[in-house]
C-alpha cells in the first residue's frame, strides 16, 4: 500500500490523490480536494498562476489525473 503524498499550500495541507481540480481566478487559487474547495489568496494573480503551475507539476509527477475548470 502507497503512503498518502500531501502539499503544503499556505499552510494548509492537501493530499495530492484526492485533488480533484484546481484553477486560479482573479489573485485566488480555487482547490478542489473531494468535496471541499480551498482558497489562497496570493498578492496578484501571477503569483497565483506560479501556484497553480507548481500544483500541477506536483501532480503530474505523481501520474493522478488532473482537470481544469474553465
Amino acid at each position: 500500500m502507497t503512503e498518502p503524498l500531501f502539499i503544503e499550500v499556505q499552510r494548509t495541507l492537501l493530499n495530492l490523490a484526492s485533488v480533484e481540480s484546481a484553477y486560479v481566478e482573479d489573485a485566488t487559487l480555487f482547490v478542489a480536494v473531494g468535496d471541499e474547495v480551498h482558497e489562497f489568496e496570493y498578492d496578484d494573480e501571477t503569483m497565483a498562476g506560479e501556484a497553480l503551475i507548481a500544483l500541477r507539476t506536483l501532480l503530474s509527477g505523481r501520474h493522478l489525473l488532473v482537470g481544469t475548470v474553465q
